[in-house]
């Protein structure tokens, strides 16, 4: 949920208070005016061109008149607020539209700009309808939230009906191919109790019914402020989880992170933070059906109100299922993480692929999606390699490192155009990136040379100023050396010479056996004979060996794995 607030008076109108909040699959939409309130209740996302139904709520306040005959009007859709629905169809092209509240005049109070997604770049968790003509609901639901209802919707919430332990819901949204139904009231107040409970969907003449667990997620010890620095337990207990066959994943989340912040729990988080996923194991429950667990707050400045909630994520689409199945833990340790996904991904098919490589962005699942998709580097390559421009830090150095080593490997590796103009589009677009410099390096020609030689042109002006970065640097040299440029084979030459007799030249000559090993040039080897009996120094656990660096590079250079009486005799004859 993510609230925004706030006082506004236009021309003629008076003045209006404005609410927004998100919840899953959800954006509501509360005007507060003189006379009350009106609540509108959307789907989240509205997708261009769809079909899609909305719940309209006048709330009174006070002595305050009827506002039950406010007006909303989008695009040319008039509703009164009394009539408690909005159907429309959304604008065939993605932008803004208002959401305008009038009063029984006519005249306009308020008024909200509605984003409208497109199909193809809208929020990925919104694309990718269930496949299947039967609607059902999940089978583990949460007694105070909306519930998701999937199947063939059309978007017409006139049609559709649906009761959850005999007590009939409100169906507050739908778009083609999902409904949210409501089976509380505004205040908070369930009227669905936590376990077992019969649900049966009706839309038009169709009908079908089956059976949920209802879970009730209850959140206390949330203090109205918090001081700085200080501490404060938060309590969450979850019941109705008795007879539960797989894991619930459970969403905490702060959204005032200017106040507090949640404190580490390993081993579910090591740092602070506002965002917290977690699964609860059925072997965890409690034989009554309980799970109670407690984080620690701690406070960050004075100010209220402090919001937290406890949520049951439900998946709702193919990518939601897919993510959730990357977030979820370890079973058998016996096994990588990767390998457990894959398999939880099996109903999926091939269209796993697609579903995983739209997580190789995301900065927290990126490393899961990778161990899943490299488990087969052929069908994932396409993928990968067209994600590889959009991602970042250590998951993009994996994703160029995994496939370059392929690429050395094997000769009839079919994607070295692919995997060049990502690592190219990496450094015109991103900056410096060593495993792109290193792709170029090694599948690139002559014509690279000009952007590796700026990036390291800037490295060394950077150096002269105490701000440049020597792993960059030295991994431009490299790859120019390995493309031929005269100037950096010389450099790495000079560097080689060197003799080494103190740490000092040690840490200069490391860096040029690297650059030679990666460039791959004969004319390096005799240089890095010369070095084979050189001394090293060890601090405790770090050290650097000359010696042993010389001897890899020569290894690298050559293809092979010489033992140190094949190196000496190989140097001897150079």
């Amino acid at each position: 949920m993510v609230c925004l607030a706030g006082v506004a008076q236009a021309a003629g109108r008076e003045p209006y208070g404005l609410k927004y909040e998100l919840r899953p699959g959800l954006q509501i939409i509360t005007f507060h005016t003189q006379q009350g309130q009106v609540r509108v209740t959307l789907p989240d996302p509205i997708i261009a061109g769809q079909a899609f139904s909305a719940a309209v709520e006048g709330i009174q306040q006070g002595a305050s008149t009827d506002n039950s005959y406010y007006s909303l009007e989008f695009r040319q859709e008039h509703v009164v607020v009394k009539d408690r629905a909005l159907r429309t169809i959304a604008p065939e092209h993605a932008g803004m539209v208002p959401l305008v509240l009038k009063d029984p005049r006519k005249n306009e109070v308020a008024e909200f700009a509605l984003v409208i997604s497109n199909r193809d770049t809208g929020p990925r968790s919104a694309t990718g309808a269930w496949k299947g003509d039967k609607f059902r609901a999940p089978d583990v639901i949460e007694t105070t939230a909306a519930v998701p209802l999937l199947g063939p919707f059309d978007g017409d919430s006139a049609t559709t009906a649906f009761k959850l332990g005999g007590v009939a819901c409100e169906v507050i949204t739908e778009v083609p191919g999902k409904a949210m139904a409501q089976c509380q009231d505004y205040r908070g107040a369930p009227t669905v109790k936590a376990g077992p409970a019969h649900y049966e969907i009706t839309k038009g003449t169709a009908k079908a019914e089956g059976e949920t667990r209802a879970v009730a997620i209850k959140l206390t010890g949330v203090p109205k402020e918090l001081a700085n620095g200080k501490f404060v337990k938060m309590r969450l207990e979850v019941s109705g989880l008795a007879g539960i066959q797989r894991d619930a994943e459970i969403k905490i989340e702060n959204f005032t992170p200017t106040l507090i912040t949640i404190d580490r729990d390993p081993p579910i988080n090591y740092f602070p933070h506002n965002l917290e996923h977690f699964f609860i194991h059925p072997k965890d429950v409690k034989a009554d059906g309980t799970y109670v667990t407690e984080r620690s707050l701690m406070g960050i400045q004075h100010g209220d109100p402090i919001e937290m909630a406890a949520n049951l994520v439900i998946p709702t689409t193919p990518h939601e299922a897919v993510e959730q199945i990357l977030r979820s833990p370890r079973k058998d340790l016996s096994k990588f993480p990767g390998v457990e996904h894959r398999a939880a991904l099996a109903p999926f098919g091939d269209e796993m692929f697609p579903l995983v490589a739209e997580f190789l962005t995301d900065g927290e699942l990126a490393w899961s999606a990778e161990d899943v998709l490299f488990q087969d580097k052929a069908k994932a390559a396409p993928l990968v390699l067209a994600a590889i421009p959009k991602m970042s830090g250590q998951p993009l150095d994996l994703a160029l490192g995994a496939y370059l080593y392929w690429a050395e490997q094997d000769a009839a590796f079919p994607f070295r155009r692919e995997l060049h103009d990502a690592a190219q589009t990496v450094l015109e677009t991103r900056g410096p990136s060593v495993a792109a410099m290193q792709a170029l390096g090694a599948l690139g020609t002559e014509a690279d040379i000009p952007v590796l030689d700026k990036v390291y042109r800037e490295q060394v002006a950077a150096a002269a100023e105490n701000k440049g970065n020597d792993v960059i640097r030295n991994a431009a040299e490299a790859s120019l050396a390995r493309l031929g440029s005269a100037e950096h084979i010389e450099n790495i030459k000079t560097a080689l010479r060197r003799e080494v007799k103190t740490p000092a030249d040690a840490n200069v000559f490391m860096p040029a056996a690297r650059n030679a090993a990666f460039a791959g040039r004969e004319e390096f080897v005799p240089l890095l004979c010369g070095h084979l009996k050189d001394p090293g120094w060890w601090y405790g656990d770090y050290g650097v060996y000359p010696a042993a660096g010389a001897a890899g590079a020569i290894n690298a250079i050559r293809h092979s794995k010489m033992s140190p009486g094949e190196l000496e005799a190989v140097c001897g004859k150079q």
